[in-house]
């Protein structure tokens, strides 16, 4: 079992980013910033989406997250992921993040599919879309809990915390990978 994961689930924590990390991004893509509470990645977002707190400085964690960067934007969809934990989710949050990690490397899912999803786990009948979105727009490790992959119906790219043009970029990586 991988720090911070259980049987796969992203777990939440406490604490946030004490650390920060610039990471370089191939050409197309606007740079990440990684964050850490010193034991895991708690952050990475891209450059000018999100206020950059904590003092730069490489942590261990950092290294598996650029391992794992490097291989994602190489087209490699890395079999593994670094040490994760997700500060301040809600339980709803962490259901919607999960759902978000069985989305396959090349393919999508929409905001429905994934509430239909969540209803059908928890046995209710219907769960809001809409609710969906939010929680994926909370997503604070962008990439590696991959909210990209989630459209609205009939495959419209919907709004991206990240920025659409990344979202673009990320999903046409994907595609032209698989």
């Amino acid at each position: 079992m991988v720090k911070g994961m259980d049987n796969g689930r992203v777990q939440d924590g406490v604490g946030g980013c004490g650390w920060v990390w610039r990471y370089r991004t191939p050409e197309g893509f606007d740079d990440l910033w990684l964050g850490s509470d010193g034991e895991a990645l708690t952050g990475v977002w891209f450059e000018g989406t999100r206020e950059v707190a904590g003092e730069e400085r490489w942590v261990p964690v950092f290294g598996e997250a650029c391992r794992w960067l490097d291989g994602y934007f190489a087209g490699r969809p890395p079999e593994w992921v670094p040490t994760l934990k997700l500060v301040g989710a809600t339980a709803f949050r962490r259901e919607v993040s999960e759902e978000m990690r069985r989305i396959p490397f090349g393919a999508t899912a929409t905001y429905g599919e994934i509430a239909a999803a969540i209803a059908r786990r928890r046995g209710g009948a219907r769960m809001s879309a809409q609710a969906v979105g939010g929680a994926a727009g909370w997503n604070p490790i962008c990439i590696v809990i991959p909210c990209h992959r989630v459209v609205g119906a009939g495959g419209a790219l919907t709004g991206y915390g990240g920025g659409l043009h990344n979202k673009r970029a990320l999903l046409e990586l994907e595609r032209e990978m698989r």
